[in-house]
Order: C-alpha cells, then structure tokens, then sequence
C-alpha cells in the first residue's frame, strides 16, 4: 500500500571514531547512539532528498552507442544529500558544529531549584577539523529507514524568511541498506528498519552485532511559545551584541538597515566527496582550512550607503541575533547569533520599482585579522556538550570522530 503526505525525522551522533557507528543497548539488537557521550538527537525534517546512495559506474559505450551490460563496471558508491529543518538553537546544534568543528562552551544558567533545565552558550568558529557524524532517516510511517556512518557536514544554509529554515548538506561513507562483504568475504544484503540486521565490518560492526532503529525517538525541537512554535521566526530577529546598535556598519559605522525576511547565510566547507565517499577515501580530506562564507541581505531602500560600500570595497559587517520562546522555567530565551565581521558587497542593485524598492546585496565574508575569524556563530540552548564524544575536558584529538571543545 503506497503511503504519501508523511514527513520523516533524521538523528544525528557524533562518532568516536571515523565512520564507527556508536551504540547502546545491553543486548542485541543495539540502537545507533550512547546517551551520554554520542546522543542521538532528533528533528522532525521538512520533504526533501535524505542522504541517497549512488553507484558510480564505469561505462563503456559500444561503437553503435548501445552500452553492453557486463562491460558496466561498479567503481564505488558515493552516499550525499540535504537535510532540510525548521531551524532552533537545539536541532542547528549539529550542523553548525559539524561545519564548524569547535564550540567553546560557557554556562548561562545553572540548573536549580527555580530553573530547570540549565542552559549553555556555544561559541562556534571556523576550525581546521570536523567530527563526523552517524545519521538515522526514519522515513514515513517510521517502519524503514537508512542508518549513514561517516557523515561529514559539507554546507549548512540558513535562510531568514518568516520561518528560519536550515539546509544541511552532507557527504557520508557507509550507509545501510546496502550489501556488504562478511567476515568470509561473501556480498550479503543488509536492512535498517524495525527488523534487525548485521551491522556491517566497514560501519564498525563486528560480523555479529545487529542494530535496529530507534523505535521511539525523542525530538529536541524547542516548545512553543509567544514568538512561534518552536522555530525561531523573522519576527524574533533583531541586531546582537557584536554591533552595538544596528544589524549592519561600513568601515565602523552603523547604518540603518531595515531587514525583510529572505536573507541568507552560506556556511561551506570543501570537502572531497569521491575521497570521502565510496570504497576509497582518504579522512585527511576533511581536514581542510578552506572555508567559504556568502549570502544575500534583503532589505528596504533607505539611502545609497549599500551600494557605495560595494563601489568603494568597504569593509561590513553583520550581526543578526534570533531569539526564540523561554526555554522551561530556565528564564532564558533560545537564541542564534550570527556575526560577520569582515564582509565586501559583491552587488546592491538599487532597482526602479513602482512599489518599495528593494535591496538584494549580495556577500562574501573574508578573515578578520582583528577577531581572528570571517565568522563565528553563538546558540544559547539546553544541551551540555562537554561529554559529548568524551571530550569532556575540551582537549579532544579533533578530525572525523572527535573535535575541540574549547
């Protein structure tokens, strides 16, 4: 019976170690994720593509143009997709770390008789390694799913329209279902469901192991409040602490600038799929410097000071802070703080409209000498990341499975 019209939710887990699924459970089946050092955090996701499986053939055309079937020969598989979500300051966690790779974390507010739960700010920044992740996709009804080791965040977007939306793209190493050698080296089909199945060797398994699905994830979406239902929203968009009194300053001056929802932050990372995916990889190709900012600021026309800034390469910058509901009875709000220190306007059109006239400038971000980054994002939620992948003192190995906690 064909089911439609049902959205699905995806997991994250920060891994150990490169493309080791971690696990939980005192017997058989396990489930993907430990509660302590590799949670297994749910979002329910918005219908998008979900991390796919693609061969990659090697394929030998014959002289008439027809392809002859045994001449296809499979060279690897490749696993990447986007993840689309309402975005939160608890289920934009893992993304951002995943793109960033560090967090320098520092209490809020103290859990006590009067707050619960207790809360925590992130600072991220640009790091020169990342962790990996295992991602489990529950799709539909919640009886099938894919269980992805190895998932590196390759590009995080997020989109200020009147709902904040993220869109996380990612490449992976191993995913289930899919057939994989044993331990004498036989192909065997695999299936990630509600079914038990045999982990595989090459996603940490140990021939023996089985896994199956979280049967009843918990979801870290943040509760409703006056500013929306759990997503932070444009109306909760106002300028953070960065820039005192505005959202946007040329060469150190605030201008007013009035924000219309469709702004947009590109947060990207090189990473080499084909080394990462498939049946050869290299970890190291992961462990990259390269890292991109750009985007588009949407507002109302005021005056011409965006597009001399673009005429005359002026340094910008910008600073947007999303505040969402009181988290609990913590009294603190969740919050994202984006802060962009050191931008050059690439175009700011000033179009003849008969209607308000609208500004689309388009950006890139560039290294600030002066704070030592091109970008640095801060999340106010309730997770304590101090345990997370062990690293609880911050002096973690970094790369794929392990990152700097402080």
């Amino acid at each position: 019976m064909a089911v439609s019209g049902i959205n699905g939710a995806i997991g994250l887990a920060i891994e150990s170690a490169f493309c080791s699924v971690p696990l939980s459970g005192a017997t058989a089946p396990f489930v993907a994720g430990s509660a302590v050092t590799n949670p297994m955090r749910f979002s329910a996701v918005e219908p998008g593509n979900g991390i796919s499986g693609e061969p990659i053939l090697d394929l030998k055309p014959e002289i008439d143009g027809m392809v002859e079937q045994r001449r296809i020969t499979l060279l690897g598989k490749q696993y990447k997709g986007d993840i689309s979500l309402r975005a939160d300051s608890e289920n934009l966690y893992y993304p951002l770390l995943g793109i960033f790779g560090r967090d320098i974390q520092t209490t809020v507010q103290s859990q006590d008789a009067n707050h619960s739960p207790a809360m925590f700010k992130h600072v991220m920044s640009p790091a020169r390694s990342v962790p990996s992740f295992t991602v489990e996709e529950q799709m539909g009804d919640g009886a099938n799913g894919r269980l992805t080791s190895g998932a590196v965040v390759e590009e995080v977007t997020l989109d200020f329209g009147d709902i904040v939306t993220a869109v996380v793209a990612v490449v992976a190493h191993r995913q289930i279902p899919n057939s994989y050698p044993d331990a004498g080296g036989v192909y065997r089909s695999v299936f990630f469901g509600t079914v038990p199945a045999v982990l595989p060797l090459q996603m940490g398994g140990d021939g023996v192991k089985t896994v199956v699905q979280n049967p009843s994830p918990s979801f870290i979406d943040v509760q409703g409040g006056s500013s929306g239902n759990g997503p932070l929203v444009f109306a909760g968009l106002g300028y953070g602490a960065q820039i005192a009194g505005g959202f946007l300053s040329i060469d150190g001056t605030v201008v007013p600038v009035q924000l219309l929802p469709g702004t947009r932050v590109v947060l990207k990372r090189t990473v080499d799929s084909r080394q990462v995916a498939g049946s050869g990889y290299d970890p190291g190709a992961v462990l990259c410097a390269e890292f991109t900012v750009s985007g588009r600021l949407v507002c109302l026309y005021q005056d011409m000071s965006l597009p001399a800034a673009e005429l005359g390469f002026s340094q910008c910058a910008m600073n947007l802070r999303l505040t969402g509901a009181t988290v609990g009875t913590s009294g603190v709000a969740a919050s994202v703080e984006l802060w962009l220190p050191h931008v050059k306007l690439q175009r700011a059109p000033v179009p003849h409209a008969a209607g308000a006239i609208v500004i689309n400038a388009d950006f890139v971000a560039m290294f600030d000498a002066v704070s030592g980054r091109s970008v640095q994002v801060t999340v106010v939620n309730s997770l304590d990341a101090s345990q997370l992948a062990g690293a609880a003192t911050g002096n973690g190995p970094g790369g794929p499975g392990g990152w700097i906690a402080s």
